[in-house]
Formats: C-alpha cells, structure tokens, sequence
C-alpha cells in the first residue's frame, strides 16, 4: 500500500530569504523620497513663518508708519499673531512668560542647541533693516530671513529680543551661510 504524498504547504528558507531582500530594497528606494517629503514640509512652514512675521511687521509699519525699535520687532509682531497677552507681559518686563515662544518664531529644520540659562529658546529669524541713526524713523526698507545655520551668535539672545541685521552686514555674514531655506519677504 502506498502512502499518498502531501503537497508542499510551506515556504523554503531561500524563498522567504529573497522576499525579505526585495521587500528592503523597496524600503531602501522608499526611505530618501520620504525624507525628501519631510524636508519639502519643513521647508514650507519655515517660508509660511517668514511670510507671516512679515505681513504682521508690515501691518504695524502701514499702522503706525514707523519700524518698532531695535530688538522690540517680536514683540511688536506678537499683538498681530494673536499673542497679545504674551506681548503685554513681555513690554511690561515680565520675562518668565518667555518661556513659551510661538511656533512661529521656529524653523522646523533647525534644533534649539542655544537657549539662555533660564531656558528661553532663541529666534530663527532675522529682520534686515536699514535704520537712521537716531529717534524713530520712518521705514526704509526692511525683510524677514530665515537665520543661517552656521552663522554665529550669541546663544543668550532670547527669542523676544529677535535678532537684527544691516543689509550690508547681512550679506557679508551670510555670503557663504545660507539658511535652510533662504527665505525673504519683504
């Protein structure tokens, strides 16, 4: 009497060997597009930040007709990004509530390495402005960069006291540093 043969129900070894290697190879091909996607992202909030730092500096230039003082320009942004009351503590000098920085004053690409002892984080960005030497001026012309990774500064500057340049010394430090996403708008 014979014993009838079952068929094969299973998978060899070597097959399941050269299905896990396609299957990472098509992870492999997959993994630099996605990152490539999330960079895409990044780089977009980022130019959506500059563009609304600006429009809300702008606003307050075509308000007031002046520029807000040296260093004050977050602040000054804050009421126009419907962060008044963060504004309103930081005029009157209270820089506890600093702790908290809008998202909009962050480029999602770079990291918070600098932060002051007290752990306030600092500003991504920079105003370019031309200024007249004293009292307040009308505006010249001024615009929002996003802030070059490898352009050095002092790490203490806190967010709310944001970072500003001259046109001239702008181009200077940033002729071979660009930022992530060398955004401008003006």
């Amino acid at each position: 009497m014979r014993i009838p043969v079952l068929p094969r129900t299973g998978l060899s070894l070597i097959e399941m060997l050269v299905v896990l290697a396609i299957i990472a190879g098509m992870i492999a091909l997959l993994f630099p597009a996605l990152q490539a996607a999330r960079e895409s992202s990044r780089s977009t909030v980022c130019k959506n930040n500059i563009h609304q730092l600006s429009f809300a500096l702008e606003q307050n230039v075509s308000l007031t007709k002046y520029m807000p003082d040296a260093g004050e320009w977050p602040i000054v942004v804050l009421t126009w990004i419907e962060e008044k009351p963060l504004a309103q503590l930081l005029h009157d000098g209270q820089t506890s509530a600093a702790r908290y920085r809008p998202p909009l004053f962050s480029c999602p690409s770079q990291t918070d390495t600098f932060a002051t002892e007290n752990g306030i984080r600092t500003c991504w960005y920079t105003l370019v402005v031309e200024r007249k030497r004293r009292g307040r001026q009308k505006r010249i012309s001024f615009a929002v960069h996003d802030r070059p990774r490898d352009l050095p500064f002092d790490g203490l500057q806190p967010w709310y006291q944001g970072p500003e340049l001259h046109p001239s010394m702008f181009q200077k430090q940033t002729a071979a540093a660009r930022g992530p996403h060398s955004g401008q708008f003006n």
